[in-house]
């Protein structure tokens, strides 16, 4: 199977300041300045090519350093290898690497919470899982162990329509609780760029085109400026012809220039600031980066019950502020025990709509282990 899966490790490619330098240089923009400052100097203008080269230089650099360090950063954060106890066949437990597991592997948590270093499918126990690193959601999750017997005989495994029942690879377990007698089991699904976080770094490393309206305006601008070059060098061949004057010099270079080093920097401030977990840059034809910020949903805090309404004989009554006030009844015990929150470390967690809810009506959730 290893040879097969190869493995457990999600490997990013850092680029040397070598080759990062070659792709820069090849890029169109810087290849534009160094024909304009070879006209420059022809010109004479030597204090204005000096210019361009020290900021183009400065440019050059600053894009170099950035791009490395987001990979850099990205390689790390990718990185990971931690001792993972297996259940043999045979019965018998070992500690191995995590870069050793493969797909079929049944591993062990520890009650105390652990990183999951790869997808795997929980088969007996609970674990509360924190996979804020992939969802950017803040409350944790339970999952619970995949069904046996022979309501599982007919049902295939996926990890989109089991999520309640799968880890995750780069998720944190903060606590495995396991019944009377058993341990935590779960059986490995998925490994290295197969898992969803490796799914997620391969989204980062070769994200999809996105298409900039900043960018689209650019490229006609620098349409525009080649036309008008265009234009204006017929125009002066057509006088050379005419007069034998010489060229005339109608579409000023350091113009060009000029609209150019701003696109540039502009361009630059756009993409300098943006997190490197968020995304890659961007390749623009002008050799920049541009990065897409990620977004996270949010948990709202501060939250409070108002009252509720209790129907009776098919009509509402006046609202109750107090539910706890309520006689008992469905509507009570629906309050009190309709909710997904669970005990970890004996405080309850869960959603906060689940938890107002439940702590209105003064009942106290208690384990039944």
């Amino acid at each position: 199977r290893r040879k097969i899966y190869g493995p457990n490790l999600i490997e990013v490619p850092v680029k040397s300041y070598a080759r990062l330098l070659v792709e820069e240089v090849l890029n169109p923009f810087y290849i534009f300045q160094v024909f304009s400052i070879v006209l420059w100097v022809c010109d004479a203008y030597y204090y204005y090519a000096a210019c361009i080269f020290l900021i183009s230089t400065i440019s050059l650099g600053l894009s170099l350093y950035e791009t490395r360090k987001q990979s850099t950063t990205l390689q790390n954060m990718a990185k990971m290898s931690v001792g993972v106890r297996v259940r043999r066949r045979n019965g018998e437990e070992m500690v191995v690497s995590s870069a050793e597991l493969v797909p079929g592997d049944c591993i062990s948590l520890p009650t105390d919470g652990t990183v999951v270093p790869c997808d795997a499918a929980l088969l007996t126990g609970e674990c509360m899982v924190n996979e804020s690193m992939l969802t950017g959601e803040s409350v944790p999750v339970m999952k619970t162990p995949l069904l046996a017997g022979s309501q599982a005989a007919s049902t295939l495994y996926s990890p989109e329509e089991h999520r309640r029942h799968t880890l995750f690879c780069g998720t944190q377990v903060i606590q495995a609780k396991s019944y009377v007698g058993k341990e935590v089991l779960a059986v490995v699904t998925r490994t290295g760029f197969c898992t969803a976080k490796g799914d997620l770094i391969s989204s980062i490393l070769y994200p999809k085109p996105v298409s900039f309206k900043f960018y689209e305006d650019a490229v006609k601008f620098v349409l525009f400026l080649a036309v008008l070059a265009f234009i204006g060098t017929l125009y002066s061949i057509l006088i050379l012809v005419k007069n034998q004057v010489g060229l005339l010099e109608l579409v000023n270079p350091r113009a060009q220039a000029d609209a150019g080093t701003v696109l540039r920097a502009e361009m630059g401030e756009d993409s300098r600031g943006a997190h490197p977990s968020s995304s890659l840059p961007a390749r623009s034809p002008w050799g920049k980066s541009s990065s897409v910020p990620s977004t996270s949903p949010l948990t709202g805090e501060g939250l409070s019950v108002w009252g509720v309404v209790p129907p009776e004989n098919n009509h509402f009554m006046p609202i109750v502020h107090e539910p706890r006030c309520l006689p008992a009844g469905p509507l009570l015990y629906s309050l009190a025990t309709c909710h997904t929150t669970s005990l970890l470390r004996g405080q309850p967690v869960g959603d906060p709509v689940d938890l107002k809810m439940m702590e209105s009506t003064g009942w106290v959730r208690q384990d039944t282990q």
